[in-house]
């Protein structure tokens, strides 16, 4: 059954997240404009605000979830990974590797994906490069931790997303919250062809 914004907010209460809810509310709505075809989060963690969003992506395309769940201080969130998808029967592809190494094992481009994986040097910048050229036109690309923090030097994120929109010049849909979305521009027609 569709679960609407206010029952996916209630999966993410009951599953436990690191997300507020002003963040759940805007993945949910960036899930909800992103085109038809496969949606994925990379480092999942208890899968709290996979359950939010995937609740706008019922009938839409694969849901796909990406963790190493690296041992020893995640694995043991992968149990209630599970646990939760089955809970809410949310039809998940579970990927168990790093996240720069998953979009090789999808097949289709990708029309919404959320990033929260790893949040500095080397591994962020692996997953830009390997996720951004995966994203079909007009669909969305979502990184977590868009700030800059004194406290947390080793959170790059936005240092290398704003590097990269600089060449992208892909469309700003805002950060809210430390959460930054952006869209890949549709072909535009010039004469007719594309």
């Amino acid at each position: 059954m569709k679960a609407d914004l206010e029952s996916a907010l209630l999966r993410a209460n009951e599953t436990g997240t690191m997300l507020n809810e002003t963040q759940l509310c805007f993945l949910y709505a960036l899930a909800s404009m992103a085109p038809d075809g496969p949606a994925v989060e990379c480092g999942v963690y208890k899968g709290g605000s996979l359950a939010v969003w995937s609740a706008a992506r019922e009938d839409r395309g694969a849901i796909y979830a990406v963790d190493s769940w690296e041992p020893p201080h995640w694995s043991k969130f992968q149990a209630e990974f599970d646990r939760v998808m089955a809970a809410f029967d949310i039809p998940v592809i579970k990927l168990v590797l790093d996240s720069w190494a998953a979009p090789g094992h999808i097949k289709d481009d990708i029309a919404f994906c959320f990033i929260d994986a790893f949040h500095g040097d080397p591994g962020f910048p692996l997953d830009l490069a390997a996720w951004a050229p995966r994203i079909k036109p007009g669909g969305v690309l979502v990184f977590h931790d868009y700030f800059e923090n004194s406290n947390k030097p080793t959170v790059t994120v936005k240092w290398h997303v704003d590097r990269w929109q600089q060449s992208a010049q892909w469309y700003e849909l805002g950060v809210v919250s430390g959460t930054a979305a952006f869209m890949r521009p549709r072909a535009v027609a010039i004469g007719g062809r594309k």
